[in-house]
């Protein structure tokens, strides 16, 4: 546990479902998949990239599709509860809607089996068909009172189709009905022929996707037609925060920014949330300065090798917080918007 008695909560955590693989499996061969508009992320890593992957996967297995060898990890970074969610690799969504509806229902139904065998300890976050609007609503619901989900993980983008699109509006009014949080997080980068060398689709390409996708959300007017909608950003939010300014001098002297808002974008970034996976305490700070500290919450990108591995210890390290401001980054934020505890 962190000091002072905090209950630190990671919110960022990947599982495998083995449902959605087999269901996979049933219709499509590996080499189909791997295309630039279905799997990004694969598609454009560099070989000696793709390599590292695969020398990780031995390692990576157990503790993605079973909680238990999680433990010992959480116990020695002092991480409470983990709040387990679908990998990106499983989004899906390209299939047509009828798969893709089944495929998001079987992970759900396997996120929230894992974590029912000890509740004390990890809490499920589900996944969505989101070609398809109205099903998103239905199984998020289904998820929601029967499963006991308590956010859903979406992409950056959805088959190409921003998030700005008013096709997902039912789906964002119904996450406010329901008072869940969406968690976006990318999966790799939609156009990486650039950032295949150094890891760059990864390490550059999704703190990218990031900034496009908040841009489409604050330009697109989603956060003026949705208010209350409570949407989390990974790795800190990408881009966005640390060159906001920009941003907002694009909005004054360009009239076409101001189609949809009328405020300046920065002004919109306190409405999000985001995650601690910024690797530097200074980072860090900078972020809480940037949107307040009721919306930054611990998480690790676990059990990757992209993970933060010290959570606790990397937000005691940021020594401009006081113990009032580490306790709600350490967990008391995400355990007011998802009913932890």
């Amino acid at each position: 546990m962190a000091a002072s008695g905090t209950v630190a909560i990671d919110m960022h955590c990947h599982v495998f479902s083995p449902s959605a693989k087999t269901l996979m499996d049933k219709h499509y061969a590996a080499e189909e998949i791997l295309t630039p508009d279905r799997d990004p992320y694969m598609f454009y890593a560099h070989p000696a990239s793709m390599a590292v992957d695969n020398e990780n996967i031995p390692s990576l297995v157990p503790k993605m599709v079973d909680l238990k060898p999680r433990e010992a990890d959480m116990d020695s970074t002092r991480v409470d509860i983990q709040i387990v969610s679908p990998v990106p690799i499983q989004f899906y969504y390209w299939a047509d809607p009828e798969l893709g509806n089944e495929l998001a229902r079987v992970q759900n139904d396997d996120v929230s089996q894992l974590v029912a065998g000890n509740p004390d300890r990890f809490a499920a976050m589900g996944t969505l068909p989101m070609q398809d609007a109205a099903a998103s609503v239905a199984e998020m619901r289904r998820a929601v009172k029967e499963l006991d989900i308590r956010a859903f993980i979406l992409s950056t983008n959805v088959d190409g189709v921003e998030l700005s699109d008013e096709r997902f509006d039912p789906i964002y009014a119904e996450a406010v009905k329901l008072d869940v949080p969406l968690f976006l997080h990318p999966f790799g980068f939609t156009d990486g022929a650039r950032l295949r060398p150094f890891f760059m689709h990864n390490c550059v390409g999704q703190p990218l996707e990031e900034q496009i996708a908040i841009t489409h959300l604050i330009f697109g007017g989603v956060l003026d037609r949705h208010p209350d909608i409570k949407i989390c950003i990974a790795h800190g939010g990408g881009y966005f925060p640390y060159y906001a300014g920009r941003m907002d001098h694009s909005w004054e002297y360009r009239p076409e920014l101001r189609d949809k808002i009328s405020r300046p974008p920065s002004e919109y970034l306190s409405q999000l949330y985001y995650d601690t996976v910024v690797f530097r305490p200074d980072q860090l700070e900078y972020l809480v300065n940037m949107v307040g500290v009721d919306r930054v919450m611990m998480g690790t990108d676990y059990p990757f090798d992209m993970q933060e591995f010290e959570p606790v210890a990397f937000v005691e390290s940021a020594t401009k917080f006081g113990d009032a401001e580490r306790k709600k980054i350490l967990g008391g934020t995400v355990a007011g918007i998802m009913g932890i505890g």
